[in-house]
């Protein structure tokens, strides 16, 4: 990792001589779209609860690939660059596609667990994804109130009224819409009013220091409140700790998701683990 940082490459390959003269700058577009039709992307779920009940409500899709030539690459090393590209386009719709077969499994197992996914900006002004995913719940007779879409603050922000007119048309749909770190970028109060957003996501930037910190404590006071008049749900992010955790209890915020809750993990996994805190609870 840290010759790779003073090589400002992408990757540095291991070897046990220590020679790095095979490294080299991965070309990941390329490996990218390979990967999508070899369907090297896969999908983990983080758990998002009640804080009061301590019972499920949903869960967030994260996508992952798995490459042969460096094993697991997380998001934060793909999706900015796939952004940059069209390939963007083809990891929205695999990412779908896999939410889709995943609500459609545990529905014959007769489970149900809401899923909410990611949306790039650069996929909201596009009318056919809308079309699209409209006709496949239909299609599979899906619940789109089991979908939340979450796109982040800066996006809505910066809507045109192309992407207003296409949230517009999921929400009429049934979808439900989640603003995803809110309080990190610039929403506009008339955004929030143009667009039935169900959700807010509170950025865990105001939650980290929610025990120390009280200017975070009374900003996500407010929001709390903003959010109350606006019938609007909030899911506090990135809880770590039990005392904030307690003091989003305090605060009066009913959701939360997070490491100290839970990572993310396999479908199979999520199921047995929403079972586990359950019973838990009843302790």
């Amino acid at each position: 990792m840290y010759r790779a940082k003073r090589a400002h490459r992408s990757y540095e390959i291991y070897n046990e001589t220590g020679d790095t003269s095979t490294s080299r700058k991965i070309p990941v577009t390329h490996f990218l779209y390979r990967g999508i039709k070899r369907k090297e992307l896969f999908l983990e779920y983080q758990p998002k609860i009640n804080l009061n009940s301590r019972e499920t409500i949903g869960a967030e899709v994260l996508v992952r690939w798995n490459i042969p030539e460096l094993g697991l690459v997380m998001p934060s090393d793909f999706v900015p660059i796939a952004e940059r590209s069209s390939l963007i386009e083809d990891v929205t719709y695999a990412t779908i596609e896999m939410t889709v077969d995943q609500l459609l499994e545990w529905r014959n197992n007769g489970q149900v667990i809401p899923l909410a996914l990611n949306i790039s900006a650069r996929m909201l002004d596009n009318k056919k994804l809308a079309v699209w995913l409209i006709n496949k719940i239909k299609t599979h007779n899906i619940d789109p109130r089991s979908i939340t879409l979450e796109i982040t603050e800066t996006t809505l922000a910066s809507s045109n009224k192309l992407v207003y007119q296409i949230l517009h048309e999921l929400d009429e749909a049934g979808f439900k819409l989640s603003i995803d770190d809110f309080g990190s970028g610039f929403t506009s109060f008339i955004s929030i009013r143009n667009v039935a957003i169900s959700e807010i996501k509170i950025d865990q930037l105001f939650i980290s220091k929610i025990q120390t910190d009280s200017k975070d404590a009374a900003i996500v006071r407010s929001m709390l409140v903003l959010a109350e008049s606006l019938e609007m749900q909030v899911v506090a992010e990135g809880v770590e700790t039990q005392h904030q955790w307690d003091i989003l209890q305090i605060l009066g915020c009913e959701y939360a998701q997070g490491f100290g809750i839970a990572r993310s993990m396999a479908a199979s996994s999520l199921v047995n683990w929403i079972e586990t805190f359950r019973g838990n609870s009843k302790q």
